[in-house]
Formats: C-alpha cells, sequence, structure tokens
C-alpha cells in the first residue's frame, strides 16, 4: 500500500504555512477567492471506487469530494458529483483528512484535527459507506467517527481483519520559540474491523524512551507481517518488521538510513525508497529474510510509490509501479513507471512540472498527480498514453 507521508508530509506542514494565502496555479484555473477553503483545498489522495466514481481527500478543506473521473477535458462541471462534509470534527471547519484506505464497500479516513499553528489534536477515523456516501456511526462520543488514541495520523492500512493507523504525534523544532521538544503521542493502533474496538498495538514510547524513533508510516505484507518506519532525526529513519495481528517487534531491519517511502508491491515484495545525494534509489527487499533482490535506479528522490492492477490486456506492463518523485532541491518533481515484476524497468519523467508538492494516485488503467499547496488540482494520465494529460481539474469549489 502507499505509504503517505512520512517526513516529506513534515516538510509540506511547513510549507503550507508560507503558501496558505497564495492564489492561483501554474496549471490549474486561476483561484481569487479569499476563502480559506477555496484557495487551500489541498488534494492529499484519491480513492477510485468504479470507473465513474473515486473520492478525493483535501487536507485543507472541510469535505470529501465525489468525483467522476471517467469525464473528458471538456466537461469540468460534471466532474464533481457530490462531496461529504467532515467539518464537524474540526472548530475551524477543516478536520485536516490526511490518508485513507477502502475495505469492504467503507471508505474510511483518518483526520488530523490540527489548529490553527498546526498544532495536532484529538484525531478521529470517519468510515463512510461508498454505496450511500453517508457517514456510517463507529465511535462511542458525540460524533459519528471514532476518537483516535494516536496523534496525527499519517497513514493506515489494512491486517488481521482491523486497520493500522500510524500516529507520528508531534515533530521537535529547533527553529521555533522557544525550541519544541519532539513528542511522543503516537504509535500504531489497531482497529477491528467487527466492533471498531481498538488497541495501541505499538507504542512510540516517551521522551525517555523511544527506540523506534517517531513511527511514521507502515506497509503490510501478510496477517502475521508488516514493515514501520521510525523518524529519528532528518535523514535518520529506520525500519522495523512486526507481526500485525500481535504487535511483536521482530527486526530492525535498517537504521540510520534516508528512508522515504516502503510499499508492498504485488509480487509480495518491499518496496523503499532512498534518498542519496546524487543518487536516489529503490530496494526491492524479500521479505523472506529482508535480502535484497534488485535495485531501481532514479534521477528523483521517491516520495511515494503506489501498483496499478493487471493492465496486460493493454499492452503495458502487467503491473506498474507509480512513483512520486521530488527533485533533492524541492524544485520539480515527476512521475515515473516502473514494471512491478521482474525485470523492473523504468521510464522516468512523465508529469513533470516546476513545483515539487505533489502526490499521486492510481485506479485502473489510470495515474494520478494531485497538485498542492499552490496548485490545487488533479490531473489524469493514462498508462499506455503517460505524456498526455487526459484532463486536470481544479480541487477548489
Amino acid at each position: 500500500m502507499k505509504f503517505y507521508q512520512h517526513y516529506m508530509r513534515a516538510l509540506a506542514f511547513a510549507v503550507i504555512a508560507f503558501v496558505i494565502t497564495g492564489c492561483g496555479s501554474s496549471n490549474g484555473p486561476a483561484i481569487t477567492s479569499s476563502n480559506f477553503e477555496d484557495i487551500a483545498s489541498n488534494p492529499y489522495e484519491i480513492h477510485v471506487v468504479s470507473t465513474t466514481k473515486a473520492y478525493i481527500l483535501r487536507y485543507g478543506s472541510p469535505s470529501i469530494w465525489i468525483v467522476d473521473p471517467s469525464v473528458n477535458a471538456a466537461d469540468e462541471e460534471n466532474f464533481k458529483i457530490g462531496e461529504i462534509n467532515l467539518s464537524t470534527y474540526d472548530s475551524d471547519r477543516v478536520p485536516n483528512m490526511a490518508s485513507g484506505v477502502v475495505v469492504g464497500g467503507v471508505l474510511y479516513v483518518v483526520m488530523q484535527v490540527m489548529d490553527d499553528d498546526f498544532v495536532p489534536g484529538q484525531a478521529y477515523l470517519a468510515a463512510i459507506d461508498t454505496a450511500t456516501d453517508t457517514e456510517l456511526s463507529i465511535g462511542a462520543g458525540p460524533k459519528q467517527g471514532l476518537a483516535l488514541t494516536v496523534v496525527n495520523p499519517v497513514d493506515i492500512d489494512v491486517a488481521d481483519d482491523a486497520l493500522l493507523v500510524t500516529g507520528v504525534g508531534r515533530y521537535g523544532s529547533s527553529f521555533a520559540t522557544p525550541p519544541r521538544e519532539t513528542e511522543y503521542t503516537g504509535g500504531i493502533e489497531k482497529i477491528s474491523l467487527a466492533d471498531y474496538s481498538s488497541e495501541l498495538l505499538i507504542d512510540d514510547g516517551d521522551a525517555s524512551t523511544h527506540p523506534y524513533g517517531q513511527i511514521n508510516g507502515l506497509t503490510v505484507i501478510s496477517d502475521t507481517q508488516a514493515y514501520f518506519t521510525g523518524y529519528a532525526a532528518w535523514q535518520d529513519i529506520g525500519l522495523y518488521e512486526f507481526n500485525p495481528t500481535t504487535g511483536t517487534v521482530t527486526n530492525t531491519v535498517l537504521s540510520g538510513e534516508n528512508i522515504t517511502t516502503i510499499a508492498a508491491s504485488p509480487e509480495g515484495y518491499l518496496w523503499l525508497g532512498f534518498g542519496e545525494f546524487g543518487a536516489p534509489e529503490i530496494q526491492i527487499l524479500d521479505p523472506a529474510d529482508n535480502t535484497e533482490v534488485d535495485i531501481i535506479e532514479t534521477d528523483n528522490n521517491i516520495s511515494q510509490i503506489f501498483f496499478s492492477g493487471s493492465l496486460s490486456l493493454m499492452g503495458s506492463c502487467d503491473f506498474c509501479a507509480v512513483l512520486v518523485g521530488v527533485a533533492q532541491d524541492y524544485g520539480s518533481s515527476d512521475i515515473s513507471i516502473a514494471n512491478a515484476e521482474s525485470p523492473y524497468d523504468i521510464d522516468q519523467g512523465y508529469a513533470a512540472q516546476d513545483l515539487s508538492d505533489i502526490v499521486g494516485g492510481v485506479g485502473g488503467e489510470f495515474f494520478y498527480r494531485l497538485g498542492r499547496s499552490s496548485q490545487h488540482n488533479i490531473t489524469q494520465y493514462r498508462f499506455d498514453n503517460p505524456m498526455v494529460p487526459q484532463w486536470q481539474f481544479s480541487t477548489n469549489p
């Protein structure tokens, strides 16, 4: 599954604080409204549930957008087909929806609930019935959503008939006045899909003892094997193997590395992005013994990895890996497409632009570039024609 986001998302918080009063887009229609929702929708993820329906999580807005990805470039009027309002979760009406996953016809969304100074508050999990687009009641409090134990959730996955939510706590900052200490209030929370009972599966520790650093992402291989990353310091991130059924951490696979993202491939291998000065790469590991299977050299640091379903009928790779890449100076970005099965051939430079704050997504024969911060738009590309955008639309009202 995708791993968004690791330390890049912490950097994004700082970026948002500076650009939140900006307007317009270098790629989409000009944005002129002074309303917060209109200038900072900040799309984080797209979840495609059919050829004609998808959900866009908008970090800077009160609502999820329901969209029709099958429209053509001239039909923006019919792109947005509905929305789901989640504004009641935060007093400023913006609950900061950060990540989601679709399981059994339900879209689960984690919300960070940040205040105006990006201090994380009481986080929540919302459940949306994708047949009716209505929110389900899964919590015991006055809100329909489930109040989470972990603070600042950044990732969600599924294992052992349960949701696994990664909370990063709050990053420390030497630039704050006064300097801010790291808050170890995160970890991995396990939520039963049967009754929505929850437990703190892995605790990130406290100021005195925090063996994994701040847990900032995970990916699942099976019901008994998964991996998470732990942020110790800038470009000092460890990789840990654990059992998602029991919560037992079984192995420290790597430490002191600049791991930028992790994902489980259709082959069952573990893909790791490494940010290296002048030589970024993806390492592919066999989870049977954590040995290296292959290396894919990349032009940019890979911030996200997504995998397509079977595309063999299109004459493309049977399974494609969509690699979101960001230049080391953060001055540009692009999307690469690699074969998700050996041989791991890669084509680089698609969806390139001179802006770096992007995320990606996949759905059917399409992949997507979501422009965040000053862009607030989404662009669709076909795997069999990746140089030509199918459409680009604003994610603002």
